[in-house]
């Protein structure tokens, strides 16, 4: 069911349908290698279609634990929790079933462990033992101190790379947008900057004084006072230097997709690595695309076809590319459209307002 959307970005956790939200995500326990975690979830919901519900699994015994491991960390992604939450009660079940465990409340610490557990299994986490011993990829895990979505085919260390590897420069290759020279290493240096998990494969940074808190407090912004959403696998990757005026044509021409190849190769965490996870397949592309573009009544066959040769040429960053077409107003001007979709598929990095202001 979701073999068409971004596998390794985790959209196949986070795109989910309202209508079928809970089928959709263990299609997408299946899409990423978590097969124990679907066949536990799948056999559970038919044990409650059964009315064999565990006793004790109630709102009040349970609300708080789900609250604690995903409601607060989750807050922009209300449609992924509800997912979360039916298949962790359908998990649970079949688990609690498997091993005979009793009455919530008169086992209350063994329920409220297998039931963190079930939450962990439906976010998509992963253990997987390598030959330096056991990583966890996925699931909620703490980054900073503070429990934190992460992609089912990343790990902490992975998300821990984004403040390392954070400086304007890296901010404004990977998203276009601008920040205060200064600011990265403030973020770098306080622990109190989080990363915010906001759907989809998007995050932003925000300075959370108080990590059980139900949302977040001040997130950072570029010098145009936008929120700066990035993926963080972008950062995983050796950022190149951005371009000056004298070497823009070397970019466009493809000189930069062969460097950035090249270099995306060498990041230590790769789907040959994590082989549950593979790459985002032609035809999941075009899907991403096709929905970020489907608002725009002056879409044509042929802009897909150049933003797909963009992505075979190296020169588009897929992993930003939907914040850029998101940013495209529904009244944009024709060809304004089209000359932006140009400007993105010949590598351009500026959402639509910055772009606007250069053609002014």
């Amino acid at each position: 069911m979701l073999s068409t959307i971004g596998e390794s970005t985790g959209e196949v956790l986070t795109q989910l349908s309202e209508y079928n939200k809970s089928d959709a995500l263990v299609g997408g326990l299946v899409t990423i290698g978590s097969t124990r975690a679907a066949t536990l979830a799948v056999n559970g919901m038919d044990r409650l279609k059964n009315d064999l519900t565990p006793p004790g699994f109630t709102s009040s015994n349970t609300n708080q634990v789900f609250l604690d491991i995903v409601g607060k960390h989750m807050f922009n992604a209300p449609i992924q929790q509800s997912a979360i939450k039916d298949v962790a009660k359908a998990i649970y079940t079949e688990l609690a079933a498997q091993q005979g465990l009793g009455d919530w409340k008169e086992n209350t610490d063994e329920s409220v462990k297998l039931y963190e557990e079930a939450l962990q299994l439906a976010s998509g986490q992963r253990r997987v033992m390598t030959d330096t011993g056991e990583v966890i990829f996925g699931g909620m895990q703490p980054v900073r101190e503070k429990l934190t979505f992460i992609p089912p085919n990343m790990t902490v260390a992975d998300m821990e790379k984004v403040f390392q590897n954070l400086n304007a420069e890296s901010i404004e290759a990977i998203t276009g947008q601008k920040i205060d020279s200064a600011y990265p290493q403030k973020i770098k240096d306080e622990e109190t900057y989080k990363l915010i998990f906001a759907g989809g494969n998007q995050y932003y940074i925000s300075n959370v004084e108080d990590v059980d808190r139900f949302g977040d407090n001040v997130p950072v912004l570029d010098v145009d006072e936008s929120t700066i959403l990035f993926n963080p696998m972008d950062f995983l990757q050796p950022i190149p230097e951005i371009p000056g005026p004298e070497v823009m044509s070397e970019y466009r021409s493809g000189g930069a997709s062969n460097i950035q190849t090249e270099q995306a190769d060498q990041t230590p965490f790769t789907t040959a690595q994590d082989p549950a996870v593979e790459t985002k397949s032609g035809q999941a592309q075009r899907f991403a695309f096709e929905s970020a573009l489907k608002e725009n009544t002056k879409q044509t066959e042929k802009l897909l076809e150049q933003i797909e040769g963009g992505i075979n040429s190296g020169k588009i960053n897929e992993g930003s590319l939907d914040r850029l077409f998101a940013s495209i107003p529904d009244d944009a001007e024709g060809d304004l459209f089209e000359d932006y979709v140009n400007f993105v598929v010949d590598g351009g990095k500026k959402v639509y307002k910055q772009w606007l202001k250069t053609k002014q």
